[in-house]
């Protein structure tokens, strides 16, 4: 998620909004997600309330210098309460927890690194793929349209075995980059 401009470079903020860009909510969406049917936009509240939890737990376990407000009912006032926003990003990268916002980037680099423990010569394609598809290099989204592009690109991808081998593996790659998977 993008963070708006308006957050991004401020040395505090609130626990509600650490929350939200925690969850991958812009705040100023929160209310409009939280009424929400859509099964996607609940799975988002429920990472925002796990959140909110963890990080009054850490404020309770003084891990935070902050400026805190208790509410009439006793509890944190995470609409109130302002963390420092380079101890909690701290916090979220030492617990990995988070986005790019708050961890200093994301992973997404490490999947195309050959040099990575992890590297896949599939996820690899399979994300190169995708990114050609959002792109225009590939022309419909269909599971045949990937895996044509897949193997015209199979050398620079580093998928010559498998073209050898099983078409069926192949495919399995393009049903993972096309959106229109058949």
């Amino acid at each position: 998620m993008q963070i708006p401009l308006n957050y991004q470079g401020l040395n505090q903020i609130s626990v509600h909004v650490a929350a939200c860009i925690l969850a991958g909510i812009a705040p100023a969406a929160y209310e409009k997600i939280e009424k929400s049917d859509n099964m996607a936009d609940l799975e988002l509240i429920n990472i925002y309330h796990s959140a909110v939890m963890r990080i009054c737990d850490a404020i309770l376990d003084n891990q935070f210098l902050l400026r805190q407000h208790i509410g009439g009912d006793g509890n944190t006032d995470i609409h109130k309460t302002m963390l420092k926003t380079a101890q909690i990003r701290a916090w979220a990268k030492h617990y990995n927890v988070g986005t790019g916002y708050f961890t200093g980037g994301n992973d997404f680099a490490a999947l195309l690194d050959k040099n990575d423990p992890w590297y896949s010569p599939r996820l690899n394609a399979a994300v190169l793929a995708w990114q050609a598809g959002r792109g225009g290099e590939i022309k419909g989204k269909t599971q045949k349209a990937v895996a044509a592009w897949l193997i015209k690109h199979a050398k620079k991808l580093g998928l010559q075995s498998i073209l050898a081998g099983a078409q069926r593996e192949l495919n399995n790659i393009a049903y993972v980059a096309a959106p229109d998977s058949e």
